[in-house]
């Protein structure tokens, strides 16, 4: 039987080793939470009786390794209202063996005693913790590149020389780091172009909006402390000293201006005139940035100080920043749609959140909410309207699958998961049984696989919908974040480029990298590597991969997920050699194409500001002189992020 522990006030004990999973999705460190988990797993061997067990000595040791905040929030949620959905969170993010898939895995077994480990950070039967970084650190050294690193830096010292004059006394490492700068520069100011053009930000203008507020909140983890410098406010009131300046701090200024200047595009030019699946979603990730800064209406607009302010705060979570308490018109907003059960309140202090997806590839059109037009902007009135046009489309319609079915979706066999190719039946190689068996394309043999597009779509769109407060019902289910997280069990399993093909492998890759942004609240903070071990080990191992491609998308993805997972020159040497060329295949590409923030030549206007984000963001989070992007900003103290909370998800 498993343990079980009771604790006073509550009739019905509870199994400790959900408590155990629980808290170790919100410890802040592995090795506190070890040290907790052996006690209380001893204490349970110890007990006569697992179900009558009182464990207040065992609860009063660990709270003096982890905060007793998280331990009886943690308690609380396994006897809360929301106990079943906990208990999905932590099956959910926890050994796939555990869960309801029973996917049995090598990765599973303790090295030591060779049993189940049962959670990821230590086994359950011998105690022995697990050392992620160490078993990585061998399969990075053993990665190689068609290009060495010292070539490499004199290719692209060569191509930035034809650019620019250089002086007599600079060094590679400066030069480098002086083209980083004006690529990342570049970047964003090709972004912020698409985001002026009239057509273009018809279609994309919030998710634009979107990745404008990531890159001022990833550049701004540059900033310790809450408040904004006095150098950064003064440039705030110079505009020519912002034109003239590249530091780091103008550059905050710079992007904090042209966040502002879109917001303010975006209120006075939405319409639901006519709703199509890519304008709710495009409207769900405007609202997303708009309610982090607390805009109601136009009135209700913060300054360009505020919103640096508040999109750089780093100590809470982008939902809950000091606006929200002060604002005098806090009353006409909107209700969040989270549940507040006891717990959501203890935990709330400790979290961070946000998150993009920039995938908008459905456009039935639902009717036209009457009470929209004419009106003027406002938030509250903007939800209703997009609930009440959800009503009208299948859930299929919004993310390509139903998680409320419990499986796992699977694409249909006339997809070519190579090329990407969509097949009739007249346009398709038949073999001898009559089926469709090889791609008129690119002879890849048609069979079914994982859809990770519509999974990708499933857990980014549930995330943000709850976030924003608007429900995710349509005319056929009611689908919450907690349902999509049930299935990451069978997600989680990560295959090769040989045994997916080309366009499966690159879906698989975003899956990947949007799953470590929701995580870790869009890279607000750092995340424990023994948590995320598949996504970790599939980063280094595929590095390579991803630039042999040339794909700058994901090798930008790949740069800042790694810096996510804290990965650094001084304590990751063998992982830092992949960070470097993948941060010099970047500044290669964008030099190629002409120094210009330009990282992918397409005809599609998606590929060319999103390729630009991707650059951009890749080339930020560290520089090459081996220093991680604001390295007193990201430590090792982990809040509990949203998507760890399900009292936030109902």
């Amino acid at each position: 039987m498993e343990p079980a522990i009771k604790t006073e006030g509550y009739e019905q004990p509870f199994s400790i080793m959900r408590l155990l999973q629980l808290l170790e999705l919100w410890s802040p460190a592995r090795v506190q939470f070890v040290e907790v988990a052996r006690v209380l797993l001893a204490s349970c061997k110890c007990s006569s009786d697992c179900h009558a067990l009182q464990p207040a000595v065992a609860l009063s040791f660990a709270a003096t390794r982890i905060p007793p905040i998280i331990l009886s929030s943690a308690v609380n949620a396994l006897h809360g209202d929301s106990s079943d959905k906990y208990e999905t969170l932590s099956i959910g993010f926890g050994m796939r063996h555990v869960g309801a898939y029973q996917i049995d895995s090598g990765d599973q077994v303790c090295s030591v005693c060779s049993e189940l480990l049962g959670l990821r950070s230590m086994c359950i039967h011998c105690g022995s913790p697990r050392d992620v970084s160490s078993q990585v650190a061998v399969l990075a050294s053993r990665t190689t590149f068609a290009m060495t690193t010292l070539q490499s830096v004199e290719y692209v010292k060569q191509l930035a020389m034809r650019r620019v004059t250089t002086s007599g006394d600079e060094s590679v490492l400066q030069l480098l780091e002086r083209e980083r700068h004006r690529a990342i520069d570049a970047g964003i100011d090709r972004l912020h172009e698409c985001a002026l053009r009239k057509g273009v930000f018809a279609d994309y203008g919030g998710d634009i909006l979107f990745l404008l507020r990531n890159i001022l909140q990833t550049a701004g983890l540059f900033i310790s402390g809450e408040e904004v410098p006095q150098q950064i406010a003064s440039l705030l009131q110079d505009n020519q000293a912002r034109r003239d300046q590249t530091s780091v701090q103008t550059r905050l200024v710079r992007c904090a201006a042209m966040l502002h200047e879109v917001m303010v595009k975006w209120m006075s030019s939405v319409t639901l005139s006519e709703v199509e699946m890519g304008g709710i979603l495009n409207a769900v990730e405007a609202l997303h940035v708009l309610e982090q800064l607390n805009v109601v209406h136009e009135a209700s607009l913060p300054s360009l100080e505020t919103t640096l302010r508040v999109v750089t705060n780093k100590n809470c979570h982008p939902m809950d920043n000091p606006l929200r308490s002060t604002h005098s018109h806090r009353e006409t907003e909107p209700s969040s749609g989270h549940s507040q059960h006891g717990t959501s309140s203890d935990v709330e202090q400790h979290a961070q959140s946000a998150y993009s997806n920039e995938r908008a590839r459905r456009y039935r059109r639902a009717s036209t909410p009457q009470c929209l037009r004419g009106n003027k902007f406002n938030t509250r009135m903007l939800k209703q309207q997009l609930a009440q046009a959800l009503s009208e489309y299948d859930i299929t319609d919004v993310m390509g699958c139903n998680p409320k079915s419990g499986r796992v979706p699977m694409t249909d066999a006339s997809h070519c998961c190579n090329c990407g190719t969509e097949h009739s039946r007249r346009h398709i190689k038949l073999g001898s049984t009559l089926k469709p068996t090889q791609c008129v394309g690119c002879n890849a043999h048609l069979r079914s696989q994982i859809d990770f597009g519509s999974l990708t779509d499933a857990l980014v769109w549930s995330y943000l919908f709850e976030e924003i407060g608007v429900p995710l019902s349509c005319s056929n289910a009611h689908v919450s974040f907690c349902d999509v997280i049930a299935m990451l069990p069978a997600m989680r399993r990560y295959y090769r480029l040989d045994e997916l093909g080309n366009d499966f492998y690159r879906l698989q890759c975003y899956f990947l990298t949007h799953f470590i942004y929701i995580v870790s609240d869009w890279g607000r903070h750092t995340i424990r590597r023994e948590l995320f071990e598949e996504e970790y080990i599939f980063l280094v191992k595929n590095m390579s991969t991803v630039i042999d491609h040339k794909d700058p998308e994901l090798v930008g993805e790949f740069l800042q997920c790694l810096r996510i997972f804290n990965v650094s020159k001084q304590h990751d040497p063998d992982v830092w050699n992949l960070v470097e060329r993948a941060m010099l295949f970047l500044l290669e590409v964008e030099l190629r194409l002409g120094s210009s923030g330009i990282w992918k030549k397409s005809s599609k206007v998606y590929d060319r500001y999103h390729s630009s984000y991707c650059g951009a963001i890749g080339l930020m989070v560290y520089d090459f002189h081996g220093n991680p992007l604001g390295p007193q900003a990201m430590t090792a103290d982990v809040v509990i992020p949203r998507a760890f909370r399900c009292a936030n998800h109902t």
